[in-house]
């Protein structure tokens, strides 16, 4: 079956309910996230760092962010689409309780992803251009 789901609510499974047929179903337990003072800086400095990534991946067009066009109540959600997460990563980020700590973590990895990605991006354009160097690329 192909079935799509849209998550609304972050939960942790208490117990999982397996049944005969061919669906388990469970008791959840919803959660938000912690009251906290957002950190407007650490925000600006990740989407500074996400545009600079977007900008540099020439193969697919990536829009920027814009502070000011953010209306979403946990930016680091509209951030972490984009930001090339593994699995393992997205599941731990959608765990954390804390704005200001996705927001930390997403920074870590975006600045840790910036010079893999600028690097794969230059051998592209090396290959492109039958392994002549032009500057033009950088």
């Amino acid at each position: 079956m192909d079935i799509l789901v849209s998550g609304t609510k972050r939960f942790t499974i208490l117990n999982v309910i397996e049944t005969v047929d061919s669906y388990n179903t469970a008791e959840v337990e919803a959660f938000d996230d912690s009251i906290e003072i957002p950190d407007n800086s650490l925000l600006r400095h990740c989407i500074d760092v996400f545009n600079t990534l977007a900008q540099s991946i020439k193969s697919v067009q990536i829009t920027n962010i814009e502070l000011d066009t953010i209306s979403a109540k946990y930016p680091s959600y509209l951030i972490a689409q984009k930001a090339g997460m593994t699995l393992i990563q997205k599941q731990n980020f959608l765990e954390i309780r804390s704005e200001n700590h996705r927001l930390r973590i997403l920074l870590d990895h975006l600045e840790h992803i910036l010079p893999m990605v600028r690097e794969a991006e230059f051998i592209t354009q090396l290959i492109k251009n039958d392994g002549y160097y032009s500057p033009k690329f950088l």
